[in-house]
């Protein structure tokens, strides 16, 4: 993992953790103006809207979705929407917006329905 950012590493096994648990990934690192969205995937007619938090360790104390703010919330938001705009065939899904915290041990907790 040296030469390999912290934040790309947690990512790569984000999808690898998604993949392996039939997510479809739509888009890796998808960007509007407003904001951006680590990771867009798909099961079940549901439309995920994924942040991604890097640690070195997940230790006890840490509480990922605490990062997550309502402003953040706010921006993945208009995000995803705008997302679903560009991508009609997505119009009838669902969305849920959901937090994968990853260590550098690779392992992968993974929290869904995030809600502001």
């Amino acid at each position: 993992m040296l030469n390999i950012p912290k934040g790309k590493f947690g990512e790569d096994q984000a999808v690898d953790y998604l993949i392996d648990n039939n997510y479809t990934i739509l888009e890796r690192n998808y960007r509007i103006k407003i904001g951006e969205i680590d990771i867009i995937a798909c099961k079940d007619e549901v439309i995920f809207a994924i942040e991604v938090k890097y640690r070195k360790q997940l230790e006890e104390d840490f509480h990922p979705f605490l990062t997550m703010t309502k402003h953040k919330l706010f921006k993945m938001q208009t995000v995803i929407q705008s997302y679903i705009m560009n991508n009609t065939r997505f119009g009838s899904f669902d969305v849920s917006f959901c937090l994968i915290a990853v260590d550098e041990k690779s392992k992968v907790n993974f929290y869904s329905h995030l809600t502001n």
